[in-house]
């Protein structure tokens, strides 16, 4: 990616999905802890409180938009430092996928920031929930995959992905 035709492709890549007039109409796109932390949070830690009341159950609708960032983080480890993430020229609301066992004391954290989230498994990521949740509660008919190749993967194995591009 750090050559020449590299950051072409990068160009390319951003105009088709996020340009003025992308090819692709998603409301958002979805991506898991190590690719969020490679590329956006840089392995920051959350500001936890040990001493949080216990928060209300199931999910939390913090802000609605017309772009959303999904990260995919069921143990509760990205350091977010605002509610948004800004990819060149696109901005998107941050909403985070959980399961049942993430810790109080990281929705508590989510919910301080103003970042959604979404509960969608007991002990581990259920894909169909996830895609059910995000297009009742936030209007997302269209996200694209951006992970890496095991989540990726987990949603095609589901049948919740229609398309995909190399």
């Amino acid at each position: 990616m750090n050559t020449p035709e590299g950051e072409t492709a990068g160009d390319v890549f951003y105009q088709i999905a996020f340009g003025k007039e992308p090819y692709y109409k998603h409301q958002g796109w979805l991506s898991g802890r190590i690719t969020t932390d490679n590329n956006f949070t840089f392995y920051e830690k959350p500001d936890l409180d040990e001493n949080a009341a216990i928060v209300p159950e199931g999910d939390f609708i913090a802000e609605k938009t017309g772009m959303y960032y999904v990260s995919v983080d069921p143990s509760g480890k990205i350091g977010w430092k605002k509610n948004t993430l800004t990819y060149v020229d696109t901005t998107a609301h941050i909403i985070e996928v959980l399961i049942g066992k993430t810790p109080n004391t990281y929705k508590d954290f989510l919910r301080r920031m103003g970042i959604s989230y979404v509960i969608a498994g007991d002990k581990e990521l259920d894909c169909g929930k996830v895609a059910v949740k995000l297009k009742e509660l936030f209007g997302i008919e269209m996200l694209m995959l951006g992970g890496g190749g095991v989540l990726n993967w987990s949603f095609i194995q589901a049948g919740i992905c229609d398309e995909v591009s190399f």
